[in-house]
């Protein structure tokens, strides 16, 4: 690894590459050695695109040449890439951690970026590292005054200036007496006048100030020696310029003071009088000074006079002479300008570069060399240092100056300067829509897809006096007919029948330009799906007047665009101007909601319906929250309060949902309620009326359900079932005439649609719907004959539905008994040698997912023949035996056999019962559900994912003390396991154990340390025990793993 010592290196960033192409024909040299000198010479030359070039060729052949990652950041940062820089700068620094240079470079890099913090990171490194580094210093107190910390910056300033004190000039040193004199330090302020006095022993004001600060210091004798000074040389400074040297009473001469004291004299009442601009007078002191010594500023000071006063040949002289002695920025620049004046462009160009080579950092000579470039006919060039200069001084130049300058650099395709001169635009006017659209475009050329989105949405969301402007951006093309103003009223615009609302309201709110039209606006994006122009339209209504209402629906816009901490903020500002809204409450519930915070969106919904016990919404989220604890009765309970209040917006789907999951919990009033809202919303709702007669039917309350089946047969008349549920619920009402003209039609239609028979070997089936229909309405019809005590025809209906659904006939020797789970008929092949008794049925599963009431109708079929007789044999089994071709789920009948009484049969295959109790599972059949889990472990004690299951229905049945008991003996089965622990941590931390929830979270990430959502609730759970501090780098940790 090399060192960056071993090369000649400067703080300073070089210039952008004004030059488009490489000029360097040279053979690439093989050699490490010469590769670098090359990219050496390149960077001087500003051949930025070489050097990079070479720079890569070195690290291709050692990868781990620090100096070649100091030097490519370099270039890198010269052509405006400070991305790549900085990542290439970071290579150099792990490849060589003492490197201060290094450090302060990539500094320089974030400052230009505007990073501050970790600009002040690295130039501290950089002074860690090697504390003489005066410019670092320099660069450190510009980035405290950033900051706002004039103390640090002051500090930072003094010690620069006791590294380079030559190179400090008597302004300087006024400048930072003054700085120590507005934060009250005197006696430092005094300090650095004394310097100022050294350094320009005739400079008045310096005395002045000095004086007066010694007398705020109580040092009144030493005041009043300073203020006699300070007249004496306002006398002095009135008088011609005389002879330095003293004559004797002899007549002799002798010099009155050192030569080099002498020298330093001169030099300090050449820059007073150059500060005072008399420029005759600087060039008299100046060149007795140069009598006395010699430097380069003396020089480089004597030249400027002297150009100032129209010698342009003696100024040349002096400026080479100068640099000569040390090559100054300044005296190239003044070079450049005295060729300039004389149009030798050329010349003027090569000058302008050598100054900048030294100092990059200097606006007015970026500017020259534009001018220079401009009229040496390098447009190209000439817009880039152009650029250069805006950016160095950007508060300099108005928005639409960045703006032509913009436009110019985009011309040319130098689209990432061109990016930056709209930027600087759209600071000075951020609500300018054609600057906005003008960015938008130009990111769009550049690749940068979302920004480029993001910047169009804004122009056309900006407010813009120019009317025409807005025109322009937002066009809405019509044809005469269309339009919807009229001359008499031009001036006020009116929205079409078929206008888009958004852009009616956008073009309000630029009209009326008031805080309530963009809310509106803001709306309106939101109900199209626009987060991102809503945020625009909020943010506008903000920037207009800061109301509680814009607040509201900038945070809900936020959300949406899944921005969730910027959100809560502006949820937190609206309620500290409204602390008493409910609808406040519940939007920040819904926020909780999305992070899966459950109880405090409890806590805000519950908050919400103390001040507006009547609201809507916040009944809902309390629906949510519960059924994402596991609570569904719960939930249900808090959806049916929803949907009683009188603001109540349900959906249709809601409303049926609801109806389902309450007649599920056999309350059968409120579910008939809700699906009278249902029907209320969709009147022609034909599901919708079937369930609620099948509701009334089974409540005892056939005379409500038969308007409902009319009502479905008029819109499909060829429901097989509906015409069935009609006939039974005629039946129920005595109208036995028509109730068997239905079963007739019934009958008929099954006739008309039944499929053909399907293979023996078949051994997966669709169930198709027409099939499956069918096969229910033969269900109905059997059990609407068991009601009518007719248990003969029920038997044979019942044996049609299975022979319909299996393609089995009842009269084989073999029976395929089908699980029906989605769209997939799975078969289990079985031996049937004869007659079978209900009871070797116990833990059997007929049709159990698809078709559980098949089942029980059919077991209460059998109790009610009192035939304990297999359905298709009359003579006694020998044996039962299975021949599996996939394991099937059997649903038990209606009242199960104790125990003792099947102890004849050995338990399914655990392949099977763990299918059964997931199919019960994901149907949500909880109570289902558990009877299995508990069964499987029962059979299957050593099968950690089988109490896994278990602890989940514990955990939705909201047992969560079982399910905490389930988890743990998951865990101890499979110590391994990683979703146990997950989820024991959640429970804990819903009761509030944060610490146990903290180490279960812990011991999960031991399994996997690459699970965001463990990181994100290990989070949550230090945040409540009062850990912010490590609930931050949980966070953070969670996010670098999602991405």
């Amino acid at each position: 690894m090399r060192s960056t010592a071993e090369a000649q290196t400067t703080l300073t960033q070089l210039p952008f590459n004004l030059d488009s192409k490489m000029t360097s024909n040279s053979q690439p040299q093989t050699s490490i050695t010469h590769l670098h000198q090359e990219a050496e010479t390149a960077l001087v030359q500003k051949k930025f695109q070489n050097a990079i070039s070479l720079c890569r060729q070195i690290l291709k052949l050692d990868p781990n040449f620090a100096l070649a990652y100091h030097n490519l950041g370099k270039a890198l940062a010269a052509i405006g890439d400070l991305e790549t820089a900085a990542e290439t700068y970071q290579q150099a620094i792990t490849l060589e951690p003492s490197s201060a240079l290094a450090y302060a470079n990539l500094g320089s890099i974030y400052a230009k970026k505007e990073k501050w913090q970790d600009a002040l990171k690295c130039y501290q490194k950089a002074i860690e590292l090697k504390p003489d580094l005066a410019g670092v210093y320099r660069n450190l107190a510009r980035v405290w005054e950033r900051l706002d910390q004039p103390q640090q910056a002051v500090e930072a300033r003094e010690r620069a200036y006791s590294l380079e004190p030559n190179q400090v000039t008597p302004q300087q040193r006024l400048n930072l007496g003054d700085e120590f004199l507005k934060l009250g330090q005197i006696e430092k302020a005094i300090v650095s006048y004394q310097r100022a006095v050294e350094a320009a022993p005739q400079w008045a004001e310096a005395y002045q100030r000095l004086g007066d600060s010694l007398a705020k210091a109580g040092r009144q004798e030493e005041a009043k020696a300073a203020l006699t000074k300070k007249m004496e040389c306002d006398q002095q400074n009135t008088l011609s310029s005389a002879d330095s040297v003293s004559t004797t009473n002899n007549g002799k001469s002798e010099p009155s003071i050192k030569p080099e004291e002498e020298f330093s004299h001169y030099k300090g009442l050449a820059q007073t009088h150059a500060e005072q601009q008399k420029w005759q007078d600087v060039i008299t002191t100046a060149k007795t000074a140069l009598t006395k010594g010699e430097d380069a500023q003396t020089w480089h000071l004597l030249g400027k006079a002297l150009q100032l006063t129209n010698q342009p040949q003696e100024a040349e002289s002096c400026y080479f002479k100068a640099i000569a002695l040390q090559p100054l920025p300044e005296s190239y620049a003044n070079l450049g300008s005295l060729y300039a004046k004389k149009k030798q462009w050329q010349q003027a160009v090569s000058y302008y570069q050598q100054a900048l080579k030294l100092d990059d950092q200097q606006a007015g000579i970026w500017k020259n060399l534009a001018r220079a470039l401009a009229k040496a006919g390098e447009k190209n060039k000439a817009t880039l240092a152009w650029s250069r200069s805006y950016c160095l001084e950007p508060n300099q130049k108005t928005a639409e100056e960045h703006l032509e300058l913009g436009d110019e650099l985009a011309q040319q395709q130098n689209l990432t300067e061109a990016i930056t001169s709209y930027q600087y635009a759209i600071q000075q006017k951020p609500n300018w829509a054609l600057a906005h659209y003008r960015l938008g475009e130009v990111l769009k050329n550049a690749g940068r897809e979302e920004e480029a989105a993001a910047s169009l949405r804004q122009a056309i969301e900006c407010h813009e006096n120019d009317s025409s402007q807005v025109a322009q951006l937002t066009p809405t093309p019509e044809s005469e007919e269309e339009k919807t103003e009229t001359e008499g009223n031009s001036g006020t615009i009116t929205p079409a029948t078929e206008q888009n609302e958004c852009q009616f309201l956008l073009q309000k709110a630029l009209e009326k330009d008031d805080a309530p039209t963009y809310v509106e606006l803001t709306q309106a994006y939101l109900k199209n799906e626009q987060p991102q122009r809503a945020i625009a339209a909020a943010r506008q209504a903000l920037a207009i007047e800061p109301e509680v209402n814009a607040y509201r629906w900038l945070a809900k816009a936020l959300q949406e665009a899944k921005q969730l901490p910027e959100a809560k903020q502006y949820y937190q500002k609206a309620m500290a101007l409204a602390p008493n809204w409910a609808d406040l409450k519940v939007d920040l519930g819904d926020w909780h909601l999305l992070q899966k915070q459950w109880q405090r969106a409890i806590t805000c919904y519950r908050k919400a319906l103390k001040l507006a016990p009547n609201q809507s919404r916040a009944y809902k989220g309390l629906a949510l929250a519960f059924e994402g604890m596991g609570k569904p009765a719960k939930a249900i309970e808090y959806r049916y309060q929803a949907l009683s209040q009188s603001n109540d917006e349900t959906t249709l789907k809601e409303c049926i949902k609801l109806a389902r999951g309450l007649a599920k919990q056999k309350k059968c009033q409120e579910a008939i309620t809700c699906y009278r809202k249902a029907l209320s919303l969709d009147p022609e709702a034909a599901d919708v009326q079937q369930e609620l007669g099948d509701l009334f039917t089974r409540q005892g309350q056939a005379k409500e359900a038969i308007p409902l089946y009319r009502q479905v047969l008029q819109k499909n008349p060829d429901a097989i079932q509906t015409w069935q549920a009609l006939g039974n619920a005629l039946t129920e009402v005595g109208e036995r005439e028509e109730a068997n003209a239905c079963y007739q039609q019934a009958q008929w239609l099954l006739s008309a649609n039944k499929e053909t028979e399907l293979p023996a070997t078949l051994t997966h089936i669709s169930s198709d719907n027409t099939t499956v229909e069918s096969a229910l309405a033969l269900q109905q019809a059997a059990e609407a004959a068991i009601q009518r005590g007719e248990s003969e025809l029920a038997l044979k209906q019942y044996q049609e539905a299975f022979a319909l659904l299996t393609g089995q006939k009842t009269t084989t020797g073999q029976v395929d008994i089908f699980l029906f789970s989605g769209t997939e008929v799975e078969r289990l092949s079985l031996e049937n040698t004869g007659n079978q008794s209900l009871e070797s049925l116990t833990g059997l599963t007929f049709f159990a997912s698809t078709f559980p009431t098949f089942t029980k109708g059919l077991s209460r079929l059998l109790e009610t023949m009192a035939k304990w007789k297999w359905l298709f044999s009359q003579s006694s089994p020998e044996q039962f035996s299975g021949k599996k071709e996939t394991p099937a789920v059997i649903e038990a009948t209606q009242q199960e056999t104790p125990e003792e009484e099947t102890t004849g049969f050995s338990p399914e295959p655990l392949s099977v019962m763990e299918r059964r109790a997931r199919a019960c599972f994901n149907a949500e059949d909880w109570d289902r559900c558990l009877i299995i889990c508990e069964e499987l472990v029962k059979h299957y004690p050593t099968h950690g994912e089988g109490y896994k299951l278990l602890g989940q229905v514990h955990y939705r049945k909201g047992d969560l003390s079982s399910a905490l008991e389930a988890y743990s003996q998951a865990i101890t089965l499979q110590p391994e396991e990683l979703d146990a622990r997950l989820w024991s941590g959640q429970i804990l931390a819903s009761q509030g154990q944060w610490q146990q929830a903290i180490a279960c979270y812990q011991q999960a990430l031991q399994q996997d340390s690459q699970r965001w959502d463990v990181y994100h609730h290990l989070g949550e759970a230090l945040e409540a025990s009062g850990d912010v501090e490590s609930a931050i780098m949980a966070y953070k940790k969670a996010t670098e793993i999602a991405g």
